[in-house]
């Protein structure tokens, strides 16, 4: 998945569910004892819901914060990101 689409889910994720919204991805590797797996060095954490079966390597499903995962990206340079404000 490239950065752009990985972006676009979290998106479509909060726009549906709002600011809880969550998604689910397949990371490489194994489950571990605390039951929670970074998307990547530095990135945010995401609870481990299973192995992914049938996979040719050992990987795990983990369900991220969609607004964590955008935040990161945001913070790293690899996605732009507007906000609006409007009154109550």
């Amino acid at each position: 998945m490239k950065i752009a689409e990985l972006a676009e889910q979290c998106v479509q994720q909060i726009d549906l569910v709002g600011n809880d919204a969550k998604i689910c991805l397949v990371l490489p590797g194994k489950g571990s004892k605390s039951g929670k797996k970074r998307l990547c060095p530095g990135g945010p954490v995401g609870e481990i819901n299973g192995e992914a079966m049938g996979a040719v390597t050992p990987s795990v499903i983990v369900f991220f914060g969609a607004m964590d995962v955008l935040a990161f990206l945001a913070a790293r340079g690899l996605v732009a990101v507007s906000a609006s404000v409007e009154a109550v």
